[in-house]
């Protein structure tokens, strides 16, 4: 806490001796967009917090530890014969993340002339930046973060250099649906002037931002209020009272109405998510369109869009911005980790861990997030014993539909509850732990669209729950237990060492387990598949008895846009801190 604190005095301290208004200040390269999902949201992106270590210089706090080893690399075409790119990388350290990203703009050679308008030949005009990020959680779902930036500028004769501070925070909703940012950006010195003496402001700006995906949508969506230190971010087209338009009549400038004044500080962005790997990204920026368009035949000016795919484990985003009719600027943006394009076996650290201290780790969340395959990982990685706590629910579902035994003739169902026996074996042809049910392995059986359709219904009921999470229980006495479910962390196992939250789009989860099914030979409908999905999501969330519920002791795992890779590579850092703690 102690350095963002500093960090904030620090900014707070030279933004006010400096005065630095929006839309002014020098160092273009500070301004450019780091990231194609920046460039096709408009320009701005300061409270989207996932794999994206491009956008940690747009918000420091958006470093996280899904970006570990993750590095990037952007280049765009801006102006004919301007240049600009930049490379980013991200690691995760003892108390939180660090980022280092490096950004060039290069203008090109240009020709040189003297006061008399001789040739003196080609010079150089270009800006780097080094950028120096660290971020850390202070409070559960909040983050804290700072960036410190040296930029270097050479235009023509003359050589600048600056220094600079970014501080952000970010808070995210316990089901990691929304985010909202507050960030300051640039604030700092001209260390070295263009010329003596005269020293300019840097572009600061203040910003507030929210990023959401509603529950039931396959749309992200992305609002940015930028350099809020101005309220007035318009500008006097005409500079002389004499100046005449192209008709030859006597220009005057009109002033903006109010609400103009307030949009213009706004930048919008959505996301419509077409499956795991693929997305169509669309931006508007109201004030690049206020500056950049013609009053005659404006096009598309303000206006951005962009795609984005994997292709071979790198993931790829390409954008398009428009600054005015029959001008664009294209911006790619490569991307990958190490952990893409292998499985890591996890690596134990500390004195603890080497004598393989044995815990409890509780896995809860949504239905088909795939709680199920990251349980599995872990219990094989650490020797520990794979408890599907869901397999149980489903195997007593099908013992009641066997008998004919309505779910709503509760007391009927408590009656039968002792003659059932469910157990956990490994199936000698696959390795895997199968479900038995009263001696017979209903594995197969139990992962039918039919028995999915009524699991909840019967998961309700209180006889029920008593008589499976008693039988959880005596399984995990003695540790060593992974165990997945909807409410392993707060009811079975309350005193777990590793609580994991899991958590996707219903969508998402829909294809995926639609995709299981097909390959399992099972005959249905992704609508309907998606259906069941959003009902059990009702149904788990608001039953009366230990309803699904996501505490603060809980580590959030949203995998959306992650792979098994991914997610157990996240996995394997809590293991870690829980083995160690």
């Amino acid at each position: 806490m102690r350095f963002f604190v500093t960090t904030i005095l620090f900014i707070v301290g030279s933004s006010n001796v400096l005065a630095q208004l929006g839309g002014n200040g020098i160092y273009r390269v500070l301004l450019q967009p780091v990231g194609a999902r920046q460039a096709a949201w408009g320009g701005y992106c300061n409270a989207y917090r996932d794999k994206d270590v491009t956008l940690f210089s747009q918000n420091p706090a958006l470093l996280n530890d899904q970006m570990n080893m993750r590095g990037a690399l952007t280049f765009n075409t801006h102006l004919k014969g301007v240049w600009t790119g930049n490379a980013t990388l991200a690691k995760n350290m003892k108390q939180g993340t660090g980022g280092l990203q490096i950004s060039f703009i290069d203008y090109g050679l240009m020709d040189a002339y003297d006061e008399g308008g001789n040739p003196e030949g080609k010079i150089p005009a270009n800006e780097t930046s080094i950028t120096a990020g660290f971020a850390k959680e202070i409070k559960p779902r909040l983050y804290a973060g700072s960036n410190v930036k040296f930029v270097y500028s050479i235009l023509g004769p003359y050589i600048s250099t600056g220094a600079a501070l970014d501080a952000g925070l970010v808070w995210k909703s316990k089901d990691s649906l929304f985010t909202a940012a507050a960030v300051i950006r640039n604030a700092g010195i001209q260390l070295l002037a263009y010329e003596p003496g005269m020293r300019e402001p840097l572009p600061f700006s203040a910003e507030l931002g929210v990023n959401f995906k509603p529950r039931y949508m396959p749309f992200r969506f992305n609002i940015t209020a930028h350099n809020l230190q101005k309220p007035d971010m318009t500008y006097s087209q005409y500079l002389r009272s004499n100046a005449i338009d192209l008709s030859g009549q006597a220009a005057v400038s009109k002033a903006a109405p109010l609400g103009d004044k307030i949009f213009r500080h706004f930048t919008f962005g959505t996301e419509l998510l077409l499956g795991k790997n693929f997305g169509i990204l669309l931006g508007y920026n109201h004030q690049r369109r206020k500056e950049m368009a013609p009053d005659v035949r404006p096009g598309v000016a303000g206006y951005s869009w962009g795609l984005q795919f994997r292709i071979s484990r790198i993931q790829i985003t390409y954008a398009s911005m428009a600054y005015f009719p029959g001008f664009n600027a294209n911006l790619f943006t490569f991307s990958a980790s190490p952990g893409d394009f292998q499985v890591k076996k996890p690596r134990f650290s500390g004195k603890k861990a080497k004598t393989l201290k044995r815990i409890n780790i509780a896995i809860d969340g949504h239905s088909s997030c795939g709680k199920g395959t990251l349980a599995r990982q872990i219990a094989a990685a650490l020797g520990y014993k794979f408890i599907d706590s869901g397999a149980m629910y489903r195997a007593v579902t099908l013992h009641l539909r066997r008998a004919g035994i309505n779910p709503e003739d509760e007391t009927t169902v408590s009656s039968i509850l002792p003659d059932i026996h469910v157990d956990f074996a490994v199936n000698a042809e696959t390795g895997r732990n199968d479900v038995w049910l009263n001696g017979e392995n209903v594995e197969k059986e139990i992962r039918t669209l039919s028995v999915a359709n009524n699991v909840s219904q019967i998961a309700k009921i209180s006889e029920v729950r008593r008589f499976l999470v008693a039988l959880q229980q005596k399984m995990g006495a003695d540790k060593g237990v992974v165990m997945d479910g909807r409410d392993i962390g707060t009811v079975v196992f309350p005193n777990a060492e590793l609580k994991i939250f899991m958590t996707a789009s219903p969508e998402v989860r829909a294809r995926r387990r639609f995709d299981e099914l097909s390959e399992s030979g099972i005959k249905t409908t992704y609508e309907e598949v998606l259906g069941n999905i959003r009902e059990r999501d009702r149904i788990d969330s608001s039953r009366s008895d230990s309803p699904l519920t996501c505490t603060d002791e809980y580590m959030i795992l949203d995998n959306t846009d992650m792979s098994r890779d991914e997610q157990f590579a996240m996995a394997v850092n809590w293991v870690n801190s829980a083995l160690n703690g």
